[in-house]
């Protein structure tokens, strides 16, 4: 079974995907521009900047997580683009012919200020700063995605679960979400 969860900036992606993937026992892969800054030892702010310069970073990273997809039939991709990675744009731009195909697709949403509250809460950081920093990588995100693969980031693709984790905790959401894939493996072997 392939999964692919998505949300935006706080949305608890991260520890969710991590939590389903060891219930279901399959392989994560969460590679994401915070991964990238690690690796490049910038701060994420500063690859966010150089990402509105060159597309490079983000066609790198997109191409990563569609080849570790391809690769794996048991696996759990998360990322702010996973449910996109098979749009036909993205593909194109990537010069790539084959797509992932995932049994289930998951939005997390939670709105901004719950957003914030969580990135202040394990951030260290000011509630303000929290709401200016989601807001304005929300913003960028849905800019860059827009100009690099003309995908309308907020018009989430047919097909995808919502699942709005603002009033749940990340175990309950992983719970609904392996609920979700435990029932449509019983209808794949049905």
């Amino acid at each position: 079974m392939r999964i692919a969860i998505s949300g935006l900036t706080g949305c608890g992606n991260t520890t969710v995907s991590h939590l389903v993937a060891h219930c279901l026992r399959l392989k994560r892969f969460n590679y994401t521009f915070k991964s990238m800054a690690k690796e490049k030892k910038i701060s994420l702010q500063k690859l966010h900047l150089l990402a509105q310069k060159s597309a490079a970073f983000d066609y790198a990273l997109d191409k990563k997580q569609i080849q570790f997809a391809l690769k794996n039939k048991n696996c759990l991709v998360a990322s702010r683009l996973s449910v996109f990675l098979n749009d036909p744009k993205i593909l194109r731009k990537l010069r790539l012919k084959k797509a992932p195909q995932f049994d289930l697709k998951v939005w997390l949403a939670a709105p901004l200020e719950v957003r914030a509250f969580r990135k202040a809460d394990c951030g260290g950081v000011s509630l303000s700063e929290a709401l200016r920093d989601v807001r304005w990588r929300d913003e960028e995100n849905a800019k860059r995605y827009k100009k690099l693969y003309a995908i309308n980031y907020s018009k989430i693709p047919k097909g995808v679960l919502i699942l709005d984790n603002s009033r749940i905790t990340p175990q309950e959401a992983a719970d609904a979400i392996v609920r979700e894939a435990r029932l449509l493996k019983i209808e794949q072997n049905a």
